[in-house]
């Protein structure tokens, strides 16, 4: 789809004659729908939204050409909408929406998304009284698509327990009614308890225990459960450093659904009003959206620009045999 910035104050789009001047901004939208071995879906991009106000998308002429759009020189702002068109007949997960407008973009961007990390206090009666989210958004540094070999990061939430506190809930999940697809992993978890003028109490959460047999990517570690409207996402997965470990992950390529580990017991460790909570672990993450998107520019200078949309799918690799 061609998509040309002309010099013209007209509110509408006029017919097309040409470029105005040397100056003039030729804006060309060409839809990619690859991004990758991975890549597999059928994109559409449905709309230009020129300053709020949208343009339906032509039809593209024969032989390949792209069909051409044009949008006044003053225009401040332009939108893109765009989606994946699933076959209800196809089996296969959601794929992960990514775009980029080259001669402004210099790389694929992602629509913002985040995982999220939960710690909840809970009174006697396991009733949630009071906690925080944290999100997990974009990707963690040196991420390199996966959770087994990426790099990970610190990350730690602090919190004081309010009135009538019994104990803590810890959960990590990949998202909770958003359209996020992506991955995550969890290594090193701890929490601490600390209480003035006594020493903390520590509850380490990691290395992973199980009860029986060598860990599978379906196998539940002791202490924790899967939960979410897909508990299959959570899945056990074998980091490789520092040396081979079973760690937590979430797997999600489910728009509609997501995945969630959650700690059994709600008391961990006990914890009172005033005391001063601390979660830490580290994180390999990757998050993005599914399903649709809008992707928003402003001040595009004159020149031309070709707008790609592309669709990428989770490349996955269980190091410990087949799910």
């Amino acid at each position: 789809m061609l998509v040309r910035k002309m010099c013209t104050h007209a509110r509408h789009l006029p017919a097309w004659k040409g470029w105005c001047s040397a100056r003039a901004a030729g804006l060309a939208l060409a839809i990619v729908a690859s991004g990758g071995p991975e890549a597999a879906a059928a994109l559409e991009v449905t709309a230009v939204v020129i300053d709020g106000h949208e343009e339906p998308i032509p039809a593209r002429p024969a032989g390949g050409v792209p069909a051409a759009v044009r949008v006044p020189s003053n225009a401040r702002t332009l939108a893109f909408r765009f989606r994946e068109v699933r076959d209800s007949n196809v089996m296969g997960g959601d794929a992960r929406l990514r775009y980029r407008l080259d001669g402004r973009d210099d790389t694929w961007r992602d629509l913002p998304a985040a995982g999220r990390a939960l710690l909840w206090f809970v009174d006697k009666e396991g009733l949630v009284i009071g906690g925080l989210d944290e999100p997990m958004p974009g990707e963690t540094p040196g991420w390199n698509g996966s959770v087994e070999t990426s790099p990970y990061a610190p990350v730690s939430l602090h919190a004081v327990a309010p009135e009538s506190t019994f104990g803590v809930v810890v959960s990590f999940l990949s998202h909770n009614g958003e359209r996020v697809v992506g991955c995550l992993g969890i290594d090193e978890m701890q929490l601490s308890c600390a209480r003035p003028g006594e020493e903390p109490r520590v509850l380490p959460l990691s290395p992973l225990k199980f009860s029986g047999g060598v860990p599978r990517p379906q196998s539940l570690p002791d202490g924790w459960q899967r939960v979410g409207t897909r508990p299959e996402l959570s899945v056990v997965r074998l980091r490789a450093a520092h040396e081979p470990h079973p760690i937590l992950a979430v797997e999600d390529d489910d728009v509609k659904r997501f995945g969630n580990w959650t700690v059994t017991s709600r008391v961990l460790p006990e914890a009172r009003s005033g005391d001063t909570v601390t979660l830490a672990w580290t994180s390999a993450h990757s998050f993005g959206l599914g399903g649709e998107g809008v992707a928003t520019y402003e001040g595009l200078a004159p020149g031309t620009y070709t707008f790609r949309v592309a669709a990428f799918r989770a490349k996955r690799k269980p190091i410990f045999g087949k799910d």
